[in-house]
């Protein structure tokens, strides 16, 4: 028996550093425990077989055969002890995680560790604990039980009582929580920690996971090049198929490609990191759910929507909350790729009830592709805007272009100019009554991007020279930036300014980007677009542009934008007066509301209300037009008005 325990304890001795040599001496002193009747080493040789497969990732397939073995030995022999209780709980309730969440016993298992974890005061096993739990809350999508677990273990980096393992095992919790809440910059800080840790300790287990989650944190930033770069140095460092973050490796290089818009290339590094997952023996890597999105973004939508619908049924028994949330936007957006509309709202009704219902932002099954179109649907739908805007917010999404034109997506900054001068900084008003406003004025005025700073400063310091003026300037755009914060919202390039369309909204935009809808639904013919244009039309003109402001510059941008707008309108209000007549009247009245001298506007009333059978408002109509046209430049209307009202 003495020379099993040396086989035990020369086991232990080389957990940390080289845990595949430490299972093999777990393995034989296992066995000898067992032929002894040695119940205390029985059950603390199969906790630390579990922990071996758990720290390193190299194969879970055998797993499933010893939580069938421990069984058949608790039968013969019970547990001595409540810290080999407890031990033996968690490793259960790890088994079962990564290989067999629909065991009958999985939430009996967890419910006596999470029991453990309250009594333990041995601060190793207490850590040890709390750091599989975690993995399990992240697994389960209990965010609410993952900070609370994270919160009571932070004090444990600080200990000398805990082993350098366990404390990365609470470094890869914060990691995990902060993908769950999109907090990127904790996930950078846990991870150099963790690294620093790691050097410090020389146990490097967890290296190659850590290392990869720096990729992980640019494709949460949206980085695609650092991504790329970062992925190329793993792989230098000479990653292959044998070790035991491969799996997780390609996964991430499919997650980069994807982004790209390489789908073919995504598609092989998911299935190769999906095949890798299923021959170590871990069922809940979620990659079928990336490997369904890529045939949908390769136009096989409904193999793409099979592929998902059949992982949803399989993990449907086992409720993985984050899983579900993935699941349910990818169908979603294949939905709307597909032109389904109501199943496009039903799935991202589902998707974000689920998200909001765990307070989370975010998955480790993420697509920027998608979420940036969700989201812009989801705000249309009127979904939780306060949950959504924080969500947009922490995964930094960017509405699609066509969808620029959204006022409700949670722009850093929002600036009005129709009707009204406002600026708005993460919703909240902003002063404008200072010099640095009138640059932001005279730059939307010129379009907002790529104006010669020389237009600008000639149009603000008329009279100054030119080294003067370029001072002014240069002050007046340091004072702007510090007013409107960290983010880069102007970017001087090559003597050109311009406001950074990731982080703006102006009205402005928005309006032109209506107008070149507009256009393109006229000439399409698209009544159905065509009358919802016109709704968004009258919703954004709220207005003249900067309609105090008396310089030729903004009467120049002015005029433009009230032309383009009663041309755009009056011609979406003609298209559609068989379809909507209703809406069609509310244009023609914006119209005259703009501008009582817009001839056609009448006309158009005159028809609408004649269609509908409203005599008396179509010659009311007419005597109005009658009216206006007199007192303001002594004409009469001309035939084609007065053609529409003989009987």
């Amino acid at each position: 028996l003495a020379d099993t325990w040396l086989y035990y304890w020369q086991a232990c001795c080389l957990m940390q550093h080289k845990p595949v040599k430490a299972r093999s001496f777990l393995e034989k002193s296992h066995l000898k425990f067992k032929q002894a009747g040695d119940a205390k080493g029985l059950y603390l040789s199969w906790c630390n077989i579990i922990e071996s497969y758990i720290q390193i990732w190299d194969t879970f397939i055998p797993i499933k055969s010893w939580i069938t073995h421990f069984y058949i030995i608790n039968r013969e022999m019970s547990i001595p002890g409540v810290e080999l209780k407890a031990r033996v709980a968690v490793n259960m309730t790890a088994a079962m995680t990564y290989t067999w969440m629909e065991h009958e016993d999985y939430s009996k298992w967890l419910k006596k560790a999470e029991y453990y974890y309250h009594i333990i005061p041995i601060k190793q096993i207490f850590g040890l604990i709390g750091s599989i739990l975690g993995f399990v809350y992240y697994m389960k999508g209990d965010i609410k039980k993952l900070k609370k677990i994270n919160i009571t273990m932070h004090p444990l980096l600080a200990s000398d009582k805990v082993s350098p393992i366990v404390k990365l095992g609470i470094f890869y919790n914060i990691v995990l929580q902060s993908i769950l809440l999109a907090e990127v910059e904790i996930l950078q800080k846990t991870i150099n920690d963790a690294l620093s840790l790691s050097e410090s300790s020389g146990v490097n287990t967890f290296d190659r996971m850590f290392e990869l989650h720096v990729s992980n944190a640019y494709l949460m930033l949206n980085d695609h090049n650092s991504t790329i770069s970062e992925l190329a140095r793993v792989r230098h460092m000479g990653i292959s198929a044998e070790d035991s973050f491969y799996g997780f490796f390609v996964y991430v290089e499919g997650r980069a490609e994807l982004e790209r818009g390489n789908y073919s290339k995504a598609l092989t590094h998911f299935t190769e990191a999906e095949q890798f997952s299923q021959d170590c023996g871990f069922p809940y890597s979620g990659i079928e759910y990336m490997i369904g999105i890529t045939q949908v973004f390769l136009g096989n939508i409904e193999h793409g929507i099979q592929i998902i619908n059949d992982i949803n049924q399989q993990l449907s028994k086992i409720s993985l909350e984050c899983y579900a949330f993935s699941g349910n936007s990818f169908l979603a957006y294949a939905c709307y790729l597909k032109g389904d509309i109501n199943a496009m709202n039903s799935h991202l009704k589902a998707a974000f009830k689920i998200i909001k219902s765990i307070n989370g932002y975010s998955s480790q099954i993420w697509c920027y592709r998608v979420f940036n179109t969700l989201a812009a649907k989801a705000l249309e739908l009127d979904i939780d805007s306060v949950h959504l805007h924080e969500f947009i917010r922490r995964n930094r999404l960017t509405p699609p272009e066509d969808d620029h034109y959204i006022e409700s997506w949670p722009w850093p900054v929002k600036i009005h100019t129709l009707g009204r001068f406002s600026i708005l900084l993460n919703d909240h008003p902003f002063d404008t009554d200072s010099r640095p406003c009138e640059l932001l004025k005279v730059l939307l005025a010129f379009g907002g991007r790529d104006v010669h700073e020389e237009k600008i400063m000639d149009t603000l310091w008329p009279d100054a020279d030119g080294d003067q003026a370029q001072a002014s300037f240069k002050t007046t755009l340091h004072r702007l930036r510090k007013i409107l914060g960290e983010l880069d919202i102007l970017i001087l390039k090559n003597h050109h300014l311009s406001f950074n369309q990731q982080f703006v909204w102006a009205d402005t935009w928005a309006m032109s980007r209506l107008f070149a809808s507009a256009q393109q639904s006229i000439k399409t013919k698209d009544s159905v677009q065509s009358i919802e244009l016109a709704g968004k039309l009258m919703q954004h003109y709220r207005g003249h542009f900067l309609d105090h402001e008396p310089a030729s510059w903004a009467i120049h941008q002015r005029e433009s934008l009230r032309l383009r707008f009663i041309r755009h309108t009056t011609a979406l209000a003609q298209s559609i007066e068989h379809e909507d007549s209703q809406t069609a009247i509310q244009c023609y009245q914006r119209l005259l509301e703009t501008d009582s001298l817009i001839e056609e506007a009448y006309q158009g009333l005159i028809r609408c209300y004649q269609a509908q059978g409203r005599q008396a408002e179509a010659l009311a109509s007419y005597d109005r037009c009658v009216t206006i046209l007199a007192a303001t430049s002594g004409s009469s209307p001309s035939s084609a008005t007065t053609d529409l009202i003989k009987y």
